[in-house]
C-alpha cells in the first residue's frame, strides 16, 4: 500500500539527486526554496512511500493562495517518476488530488520532466497516461514552471568531438576572439553587479539565488565573464603588423614572380585591415579604459546538469566575439566538470552555432479539482 507522506528536505534533496534521469533542477530543495523566497509560494516536499517506508516518486508543490481561501497548486518540473508506469501515475495522481482536496485547492498545475532520449511513441503513452488520470494540457506558461522548449547540449562525447561539431561560423568567431587576446575567467560574488545593473535580473533575486544555491551540497551558482584587456589587445595586433612587416621585408620586390605578387597583394590588404583594427582598438581605449567585462554568464549546476540561467552581454566592441568565446568557455568548464548536459532555455545561440538539440518538453497540464469554484475564482473574481 502506497501512501504519500510530507519529506525532510533532506531526504527530498537525495532523492532528487540519486535519480539523475527522472529530475530537474526544478526538483531541487535550492530552486524550490529561492521560488519560495521570491515567488511568496508555500513549498511542500512530498513523496509517496511504500509500507517499508521507500521512496518510489517524490515532487515539490506550491501552494498560491486564491480569494475565498482556496487556493492553486503548481508542481513545476511534475513527478520524479516513470510515467509510462501507469499504476504508479495512477496512484501519485489521486495522492496529490486527495492532498489538493485538504488545501481547499481549485486546481493543480503540472509540467512534467521527461527524459529527452524517449522515443516518440513513448512520449505519446506518457500524454495519454496524463489524460487518463484527468490532466488537460493547458496552453498558459508559468514563469515556475518547466519551459516548454529548452537548447540542450550533449557533453557526454569527447571533446574534439564536441568541437569538431561546432558550426564553421563559430570556429571563425572563436579564432578571432583568441587572436585579441580576450578572457574568460570564473568570476565570482562580486560580479553579480553586471547582471543586475543592466537590469537583466534584480540585485535582491540574483543574490537570493546566488546564496541559496551556494548554501546547499547539490547545487552550485558558478559566474563566468568574459573579459577585455585593451592594452593587450593593441600589442597583440601591433605584433601581428610587425610579422606582416617582416613577410613583406623579405619578398624580391624587385623580381616579383606571379606567387610572389600574389603573396605582396595579400600581405599589403591584410597589413592595411590590421592597421585599421588597431585605430579602432586604440580609440576604444581611450573611450572605455583598458580593462573590459563584456559578458556575464550565471550557470546553475545540479546532478550532470548545468543550467545556463542569465546571461549579459555588453552591445559594445561586439567584433571581439568574446559572446560566443564565453559560450565556449561555459562548455569547457561543464565538459572538465563532468556535466553531461548544458541547457538554456530558448532563445539560445546553443543550437545555431554549437549544435545544440532544442528539446520541447511536454508542457504544462490542469488537473481542475473544484470546477465551480474554479470558474468563479478564475473567470469572475479575478477579472
Amino acid at each position: 500500500m502506497l501512501k504519500l507522506k510530507n519529506l525532510d528536505k533532506e531526504v527530498y534533496d537525495n532523492y532528487v539527486k540519486s535519480h539523475k534521469d527522472e529530475s530537474h533542477f526544478l526538483h531541487s530543495e535550492s530552486l524550490t526554496e529561492f521560488i519560495k523566497v521570491t515567488k511568496k509560494l508555500n513549498p511542500y516536499y512530498l513523496g509517496l512511500v511504500s509500507e517499508n517506508d521507500e521512496i518510489v516518486s517524490a515532487t515539490s508543490v506550491f501552494q498560491e493562495p486564491l480569494a475565498m481561501n482556496y487556493c492553486c497548486l503548481y508542481i513545476p518540473a511534475g513527478f520524479i517518476m516513470d510515467y509510462k508506469n501507469k499504476y504508479l501515475l495512477k496512484t501519485m495522481t489521486n495522492s496529490i488530488i486527495n492532498f489538493a482536496n485538504n488545501k481547499k485547492a481549485i486546481s493543480i498545475k503540472i509540467a512534467p520532466y521527461i527524459n529527452d532520449n524517449l522515443k516518440e511513441e513513448d512520449v505519446i503513452t506518457i500524454k495519454r497516461n496524463l489524460r487518463e488520470q484527468g490532466f488537460k494540457q493547458a496552453n498558459d506558461s508559468l514563469k515556475i514552471m518547466l519551459p516548454s522548449e529548452i537548447a540542450r547540449l550533449d557533453l557526454s562525447q569527447d571533446m574534439e568531438d564536441i568541437e569538431n561539431n561546432f558550426s564553421e561560423t563559430i570556429k571563425e568567431y572563436l579564432a578571432k576572439a583568441i587572436k585579441l587576446e580576450t578572457e574568460v575567467a570564473i568570476g565570482s560574488k562580486k560580479d553579480l553587479p553586471n547582471l543586475y545593473k543592466d537590469h537583466i535580473v534584480d540585485q535582491n533575486t540574483i543574490e537570493t539565488l546566488y546564496e541559496i544555491l551556494n548554501g546547499n551540497v547539490n547545487t552550485k551558482a558558478t559566474i563566468i565573464i568574459g573579459k577585455i584587456n585593451l592594452t593587450k589587445t593593441i600589442k597583440s595586433i601591433e605584433k601581428n603588423i610587425k610579422k606582416t612587416n617582416d613577410q613583406i621585408s623579405i619578398l624580391p620586390i624587385d623580381s616579383l614572380s606571379k606567387n610572389s605578387k600574389s603573396k605582396l597583394t595579400l600581405l599589403t590588404n591584410q597589413k592595411e585591415e590590421l592597421t585599421k583594427e588597431l585605430e579602432k582598438f586604440r580609440s576604444y581605449k581611450q573611450q572605455y579604459g583598458t580593462e573590459l567585462t563584456l559578458c556575464t554568464h550565471f550557470l546553475i549546476e545540479h546532478n550532470d546538469k548545468a543550467l545556463l540561467l542569465y546571461e549579459d552581454n555588453k552591445d559594445i566592441l561586439e567584433e571581439t566575439n568574446i559572446k560566443y568565446y564565453t559560450y565556449y568557455k561555459d562548455i569547457k568548464y561543464c565538459k572538465e566538470h563532468n556535466i553531461k548536459y548544458l541547457e538554456q532555455a530558448l532563445p539560445s545561440s546553443l543550437p545555431k552555432y554549437f549544435q545544440a538539440k532544442s528539446i520541447k518538453n511536454i508542457g504544462t497540464w490542469t488537473y481542475i479539482t473544484k470546477p465551480i469554484m474554479n470558474f468563479i475564482i478564475t473567470k469572475i473574481i479575478s477579472k
